[in-house]
């Protein structure tokens, strides 16, 4: 079975994708709290003998490795994006408390020696790729590409674009057939937000999760049945919580499937448009209703974009934002509300990382 390390592991999203590829996760750090405690209660009552730290990767000494097992085929991350999100204003300063941490991540996955990095960033990233690490890694002895991938043309419900780096140890020429495999994995068709999660309880939780909910329906379609069936299944919906939102609720009536407020704004009523002072600086990337027939937009903490359900006035549920994510639903989020809401938007879609995942193994068995 081939082996991995997950550094700046967040929930789990790429783990996730390569254990159901059929890696074995051996080490992985994170520091957040929610996240850290999130990955552990998925992955470490699977895999017993898996090492999961919560320690700042900054932080790391020698002698946090040492111990480690050797000969890993992999070292997989995502290094948080903020310095370089199109989201952040700050993105571009380099005194961003963050703007070093993918050079981080290569140093210290250089030190595991494993066959092969993988690194996912998003699309802003592109342009430091090549200035912060590519001369670094071929230092290293590693062929290194950037690929740029859509996680809707690899089974996920959700318009998705992000970058990742795959650096191999010497035979550059396995880099083009990674690559080869992995966009012979690619779909020709998309899956839709209401394929989605149709199947989802009606009941939604406000604030605070209860005790699960049971699905609304039988599963109508492969990818409901997948969500049910993978990573050792679920008979019950968990993590189906939204936010309260009730000012920000006024405004969901109007505005139709696929359209923002922006769009929406000549019909509502007076009262609400009295309280815009500058109706020219409303964001046409927040209050956004999903449209149930096309993938979902980029999903992102879904309160502070105020990303609506298709038909429901209301904000998605975490489990909704998962499902549009390619989570499977035996995956479980723990923490309060908006750490769970965040987790979800940072995290590398499952399904994409799976499909990559096999790529990678078709090669270096």
């Amino acid at each position: 079975m081939l082996r991995f390390a997950d550094v700046f592991s967040g929930p789990g999203g790429l783990s996730l994708g390569f254990v159901l590829a059929g890696w074995k996760p051996v080490w992985a750090i994170e520091k957040g709290t929610w996240p850290f405690r999130t990955y552990s209660y998925n992955f470490v009552r699977l895999f017993p003998h898996l090492i999961a730290i919560q320690k700042d990767v900054s932080s790391l000494k020698m002698k946090d490795i040492t111990d480690l097992p050797k000969g890993l085929e992999a070292v997989i991350g995502g290094p948080p994006c903020k310095p370089f999100s199109s989201a952040n204003r700050r993105r571009m300063r380099l005194s961003h408390e963050d703007y070093n941490l993918p050079r981080r991540f290569i140093k210290l996955s250089i030190k595991l020696k494993p066959s092969l990095i993988l690194m996912e960033e998003v699309p802003g990233f592109k342009r430091f790729m090549e200035k912060m690490l590519l001369k670094r890694l071929k230092n290293a002895g590693f062929h290194a590409k950037v690929v740029y991938l859509d996680a809707s043309e690899f089974g996920v419900p959700q318009r998705r674009r992000r970058h990742f780096l795959l650096a191999l140890n010497d035979k550059s020429e396995l880099l083009n057939e990674i690559l080869e495999r992995l966009f012979c994995l690619r779909s020709s068709s998309s899956i839709s937000v209401g394929q989605a999660i149709c199947d989802l309880p009606e009941k939604a939780y406000y604030g605070k999760e209860e005790e699960p909910l049971s699905y609304r329906s039988s599963p109508v379609n492969p990818y409901q049945e997948w969500a049910r069936t993978s990573f050792g299944g679920s008979s019950k919906v968990t993590n189906h919580v939204t936010s309260k939102a009730k000012r920000m609720a006024e405004k969901f009536p109007y505005i139709r499937p696929g359209e923002n407020l922006k769009k929406a704004f000549s019909r509502l009523p007076a009262e609400i448009k009295r309280t815009f002072k500058n109706r020219s600086a409303i964001h046409s990337n927040i209050y956004r209703r999903l449209d149930p027939r096309k993938p979902s937009i980029t999903v992102t903490h879904p309160r502070k974009a105020v990303i609506i359900h298709p038909f429901k006035d209301r904000i998605i549920t975490v489990r909704e934002a998962a499902r549009l994510q390619g989570f499977p639903d035996a995956f479980k989020f723990i923490g309060p509300l908006n750490a769970m809401q965040q987790m979800v938007a940072d995290a590398v879609p499952p399904k994409l990382a799976e499909a990559i995942a096999k790529a990678i193994a078709g090669v270096l068995k």
